[in-house]
């Protein structure tokens, strides 16, 4: 693999992810060289990506769980264009993380770590739908007309509940969250 005329790509990764990439890799393994192994991996194994990790709730939290290092990774243009071709839904940053961590389970089976696990991210950093149900029945209960409007929710909604624009990107609407929950109150 010649690495010589690259594209250098940013990354951006948890640093105790970065420590054990250091243990576990070759001595002589560069970043590139592992980002291929692990496409070949996932070639080979065909493994679901992890998705984007944005946290809705505890961002605190995930601050300070995943610390992240910054770096940079030089990769021929060719093998860029391979990865980007077969992950045109991601952000290649999201997509190097993904085959890094593919490069450590082909070197050590075993090998967990907690960013890659969307059960944990799940259950940690998003809300669902008791966090939702939650937040409409505290604002429902500070207003006094029948109808919580966006505008008494985002008022009386606390700091730990879903924003505006949470409630929207996952509902699609105000109003079908209203009427879901409405009909999860009902039920």
């Amino acid at each position: 693999m010649n690495e010589e005329k690259g594209i250098l790509i940013p990354l951006s990764l948890p640093e105790s992810f970065h420590n054990d990439l250091q243990q576990i890799k070759e001595a002589s393994s560069s970043w590139a060289k592992m980002i291929f192994e692990g496409f070949e991996y996932y070639l080979q194994n065909s493994r679901p990506l992890v998705k984007d990790r944005n946290p809705e709730k505890n961002k605190e939290k995930f601050r300070d769980k995943y610390q992240f290092r910054n770096t940079s990774v030089y990769i021929g243009p060719s093998v860029y264009k391979k990865i980007e071709a077969a992950f045109p839904e991601y952000k290649i940053n999201t997509v190097f993380l993904n085959l890094l961590y593919f490069y450590c389970r082909k070197r050590s089976p075993e090998y967990n770590h907690s960013y890659f696990s969307n059960d944990l991210f799940e259950k940690e950093f998003k809300y669902n739908r008791d966090d939702y149900l939650n937040a409409y029945r505290y604002c429902f209960s500070k207003i006094k007309d029948p109808v919580l409007t966006q505008r008494d929710y985002d008022k009386e909604r606390l700091p730990n509940h879903p924003t505006l624009y949470t409630i929207r990107k996952n509902f699609k609407s105000f109003s079908n969250f209203i009427i879901e929950m409405t009909s999860s109150v009902n039920d």
